[in-house]
């Protein structure tokens, strides 16, 4: 009676043991599945394996304004270069980014075209040191005002397919657009200072984590 009592009672044992171990293999790994991971955890997983080039960061930081998203609840920012166009109804060409809880990421690339007439442009084909290079924009805004003048504009994350056209702008010693639209085009010289702002955009956009 003792012995059945015994094997009994290290049977029961066992049983439990064994579905402790079982309750806990099945408990989601948090730190290896990402699907796992709140909105929140994932941009602090994200910011814990990010790698910052400080020295690069500091050097780059001024040329660069912030502006805080004020209705978003993740500390949304968004980093564009001081010399971009303040406004929409001005040419400019630039690169610009944001940043969520420290964690950098949607590297953009936009264009604006500001004149008298619509182009209602479609294309944008590049001359950059000699090598011809085009871009279809996925979305053109359109506006007018401002004593009849025209504004044009595509803001669009920067695509693996432009990454090529992106690097050859960022490091060109010389490059020009031509704004194709539906019936005429327009040709537009990209400055050195242009050139470098993108360059800088890059550099800073890297050295604060971001994969390009």
């Amino acid at each position: 009676m003792q012995i059945s009592h015994h094997l009994f009672h290290c049977r029961t044992k066992q049983k439990i043991e064994t579905q402790i171990i079982s309750n806990i293999l099945s408990i989601p790994n948090r730190l290896l599945d990402p699907n796992s991971l709140s909105s929140t955890s994932k941009n602090e997983a994200s910011a814990s394996n990010v790698i910052i080039d400080t020295a690069k960061v500091k050097a780059l930081k001024n040329y660069f304004v912030e502006s805080v998203d004020e209705f978003s609840n993740d500390n949304l920012v968004w980093i564009k270069p001081k010399n971009a166009p303040k406004f929409v109804n001005d040419n400019g060409i630039y690169l610009y980014f944001q940043a969520n809880n420290g964690v950098v990421s949607n590297l953009r690339f936009r264009i604006q075209y500001h004149a008298s007439d619509w182009l209602f442009f479609e294309k944008v084909q590049f001359s950059i040191d000699g090598t011809a290079y085009d871009s279809f924009p996925a979305d053109v805004k359109r506006d007018s005002g401002n004593g009849g003048k025209i504004w044009e504009w595509t803001d669009q994350m920067v695509r693996a397919n432009d990454s090529e056209l992106i690097k050859a702008l960022a490091n060109a010693k010389s490059a020009k657009m031509k704004i194709i639209g539906r019936e005429y085009f327009d040709i537009k010289n990209i400055s050195s200072s242009q050139i470098q702002s993108m360059y800088r955009t890059l550099e800073y956009f890297q050295a604060l984590g971001g994969k390009f």
